[in-house]
């Protein structure tokens, strides 16, 4: 298990950004995945969905009545969902609230994937798709897709 005083450190050594190719930019907000690319399956693997307003104006992601919501998606190569980062009825930083970002101001969401499934159970060695997703004024901003394998201990 990475030990948080590590994540910067493992973040610096074993970091690949998702987006190879530019990220998903659906008016001006951009969304990345960043996430190591190989861990045992021992290990949890740290995570940053990066939320970035490049819409030239101030942002306000989310309302009193529309929380922002990121969720962190991870799935098997055969495309079947292993695991959320949060259930899609909920929602980032507790009560409702409001991120306001400026211009080329980024949201930086940390997440922690201890390699089990939705039912808590250890996932298998293999190769996993991990994407973030963000709801947005009831569309979706999507990361690139991020590959990552996980090695037997």
């Amino acid at each position: 298990m990475i030990k948080p005083q590590e994540l910067s450190r493992c973040f610096a050594m074993l970091m690949v950004l998702a987006a190879c190719s530019s990220p998903t930019n659906t008016d001006g907000v951009r969304l990345r995945l960043e996430v190591e690319s190989s861990v045992q399956v021992v290990d949890s693997i740290a995570v940053r969905a990066v939320v970035t307003n490049s819409t030239g104006r101030q942002l306000a992601i989310g309302s009193e009545s529309s929380p922002p919501i990121v969720n962190v998606e991870v799935r098997r190569s055969d495309g079947r969902l292993v695991w959320n980062r949060v259930p899609p009825t909920a929602m980032i930083g507790g009560p409702p609230t409001t991120v306001r970002l400026v211009p080329e101001q980024e949201w930086v969401i940390p997440v922690v994937w201890r390699l089990v499934d939705d039912t808590g159970l250890r996932v298998q060695p293999g190769e996993y798709t991990m994407r973030a997703v963000l709801r947005l004024d009831g569309s979706q901003v999507r990361s690139q897709d991020a590959r990552v394998v996980v090695t037997p201990s």
